[in-house]
């Protein structure tokens, strides 16, 4: 075979394997039904056929889309149960630490891993996890402290569990179940995320708090762009979870729509407050609507990817850096049919491909 024709044949089985996984992720229908025997077929295939660099594939589509879509129903199950179909492979294929690395991002996951012994506490990882610190400033043994406790020593224990407790002094009382959903725990992020727009109202006015204040850091967090961010404003997380009611409140109330939003919104994967922002003139980031695309593939929203495209997008846009970020996270729903020059070559090789 030759060698594009290798290549295009790698690219085909790919993008098959990547809109199965989408498909599956996205139905809302529970983790069972139509989608659930199509991703099965692609499953045994890649089990028969599939080697180191075919797993990593797997693994990197499915940490990518884990990070970094929106979290419909069954969402973190789906990815789990996905996982533990390839688990003897990936046991076999990677080293115990190659496991951790390739999903230390996603904590959830992580967590799924550990229970289930396809990730093994080594001296390695519990050191790595001791001193790993999220780009807000949380540190990631606070999430992991059951699983480390018993590792790291009675003084180095205590210390971390006063942490916990002086962050939240109620962080203990179910723990567990807070880290399996991994959202913020505190009231006002449950009342957004439900978007309860009356209790919401009465709670802020109750407890006099600042519509235009701060989401408050939580243990339990687990979205990666809310962790990547030090300083989250409640009509931010809104537009994360698509909380149209109590957003709108907000922005009835003087709060300013910022060009921020607009990657807050992608996230959402709501459409409506995309079309609030276009209604209400409000700039995208850097005056730059390429940003929006690049986020829209960075999530895997196609849908969204496809709208900026088609109503955004000029002979001006930057390719090469459009490129590069469907290569980095793994997007094989708009990948490259062709490559050509260093551009191409240098994001293939820095992505592992």
């Amino acid at each position: 075979m030759k060698p594009q024709q290798s290549i295009q044949m790698f690219i085909k089985e790919k993008k098959n394997f990547y809109d199965n996984i989408v498909n599956y992720l996205e139905n809302i229908d529970g983790i069972q039904g139509e989608y659930c025997y199509n991703l099965e077929e692609i499953i045994n295939i890649q089990k028969i056929e599939g080697n180191r660099e075919d797993i990593f594939q797997i693994l990197q589509i499915l940490k990518n889309i884990a990070d970094n879509h929106h979290r419909v129903p069954n969402f973190i199950e789906k990815i789990n149960k996905i996982i533990l179909s390839f688990k003897d492979q990936v046991q076999r294929t990677f080293s115990n630490k190659e496991i951790f690395d390739i999903f230390q991002t996603n904590k959830m996951i992580l967590l799924f891993l550990l229970e289930n012994k396809i990730v093994i506490l080594s001296e390695e990882i519990i050191f790595e996890m001791k001193d790993k610190i999220d780009p807000n400033g949380t540190r990631f043994c606070h999430f992991f402290y059951p699983e480390i406790k018993c590792f790291i020593g009675e003084e180095s224990s205590k210390e971390i569990k006063e942490e916990i407790i002086k962050i939240d002094s109620n962080a203990f009382d179910n723990f567990d179940i807070k880290r399996k959903e991994g959202e913020n725990d505190s009231y006002i992020c449950c009342l957004i995320r439900d978007d309860s727009v009356e209790e919401f109202i009465a709670y802020v006015n109750r407890k006099n708090i600042s519509l235009t204040s701060e989401i408050e850091h939580s243990i339990f967090e687990t979205n990666c762009l809310l962790m990547e961010n030090d300083n989250v404003s409640l009509i931010e997380y809104c537009a994360f979870f698509g909380s149209i009611q109590i957003f709108q409140y907000l922005f009835l109330n003087n709060v300013e729509l910022t060009s921020s939003l607009w990657i807050y919104a992608i996230h959402s994967e709501n459409a409506e407050l995309i079309h609030l922002l276009e209604y209400n003139k409000v700039d995208p980031p850097n005056n730059n609507y390429e940003l929006c695309l690049i986020e829209s593939i960075k999530c895997h929203h196609n849908k969204i990817a496809e709208y900026f495209k088609n109503n955004y997008m000029n002979e001006k846009e930057n390719k090469d850096e459009i490129r590069s970020n469907i290569l980095r996270y793994y997007n094989y729903a708009y990948f490259p049919t062709e490559f050509s020059g260093e551009n191409d070559f240098f994001n293939l090789c820095s992505n592992n491909y």
